[in-house]
């Protein structure tokens, strides 16, 4: 059986499980994965409130390992790149970015936060619309972020 039918199976078999049972067995497998044992930087959502395998073990047991952790949070965006000025185009100063770079514009971005340790994932605490636990934006250092 083919590394895709594997994972296939396994997340049919994780649907069928208790929501306890099914973050254990997550928790372990990607504990596992020679990728995260290599890895020294780890992103990672936190699960929704109902409905999906808990993530917090995983999370716990990265942080523990020594892992630098970082979890979303969603923010609104600054000006769009399709709005920037090209001061240096030689055509005119109010032209705008060429078409090839433009981005759709967007309200928000994701910004992916470290979280230093157990302690700090325990104090983040449910936000926004969804409940999801976001960690502050105070002190963080930052990861990668995208537009949304």
């Amino acid at each position: 059986m083919c590394a895709d039918a594997l994972s296939i199976a396994f997340i049919a078999l994780l649907a069928d499980m208790s929501p306890c049972i099914a973050a254990r067995l997550l928790t372990e497998r990607i504990l596992q994965s020679s990728a995260v044992r290599r890895a020294q930087n780890i992103a990672l959502f936190l699960n929704m409130p109902h409905g999906e395998p808990r993530t917090d073990d995983l999370a716990r047991a990265l942080l523990e390992r020594g892992k630098n952790l970082y979890l979303p949070r969603i923010v609104p965006a600054g000006p769009s790149p399709a709005a920037i000025v090209d001061t240096e185009s030689s055509s005119s100063a109010t032209s705008t970015v060429p078409p090839a770079t433009k981005q759709p514009a967007s309200s928000t971005i994701m910004q992916m936060l470290r979280v230093y340790n157990v302690t700090d994932l325990d104090a983040i605490r449910p936000a926004g619309p969804w409940g999801l636990r976001e960690p502050s934006l105070d002190g963080r250092e930052t990861g990668l972020f995208s537009s949304i």
